[in-house]
């Protein structure tokens, strides 16, 4: 994913299931599931969890933000080989 900024993503509507299960390394369709589920016995206590669960992750997000990974290009790390004779022959 390209987007720079850590609070929208495109392949979720909230993202809130989504960024507790990265966090915790699961499948975020079972909490999701869970949530259905929920939505049926109670809608109130359903809706207060997630958006509870969203007040968390954002204050999560905003207070303990992951360190920035550094791209570094292959081409820069190697070296490259000064003429045909140096490089190695191909396998038949």
């Amino acid at each position: 994913m390209s987007n720079s900024n850590p609070f929208t993503r495109s392949d979720t509507m909230v993202g809130i299931c989504q960024s507790i299960a990265d966090d915790f390394g699961f499948n975020p369709l079972y909490l999701r599931v869970l949530f259905a589920f929920g939505l049926f016995v109670s809608l109130k206590w359903s809706v207060l969890v997630y958006l509870g669960l969203g007040v968390v992750v954002l204050a999560s997000r905003l207070l303990f933000r992951g360190p920035r990974t550094a791209t570094s290009s292959l081409a820069t790390d190697t070296p490259t080989p000064d003429s045909e004779d140096d490089q190695l022959p191909l396998a038949a």
